[in-house]
């Protein structure tokens, strides 16, 4: 999902990288989330949006979710990193 976005954006003409990610974070993590979901539909919503999140953390829209919510932006890196570190879903080989 992630990566669609940036050609999406590319195709708009939407860069640098740091402005994609702000697209991401303020206008689509909801969307990525729906779309995570759509193809593991046994996710939660929780982790879908975490996961969402994923690599969108060096962007303004990051930091304001840090400024407002500082639990919940970390709540989000732990749940990224325990996916990463196959200690929940699955883990790929």
């Amino acid at each position: 999902m992630h990566e669609v976005l940036h050609a999406y954006f590319k195709a708009l003409n939407v860069n640098p990288l740091v402005e994609d990610h702000n697209e991401m974070g303020f206008l689509y993590v909801d969307e990525m989330a729906a779309g995570i979901r759509e193809v593991y539909p046994s996710i939660s919503a929780d982790d879908a949006k975490a996961l969402a999140w994923g690599g969108v953390h060096e962007s303004y829209s990051w930091l304001n979710l840090v400024r407002t919510s500082p639990t919940g932006a970390q709540s989000i890196i732990d749940k990224n990193k325990a996916y990463k570190r196959g200690q929940s879903g699955t883990k790929c080989n």
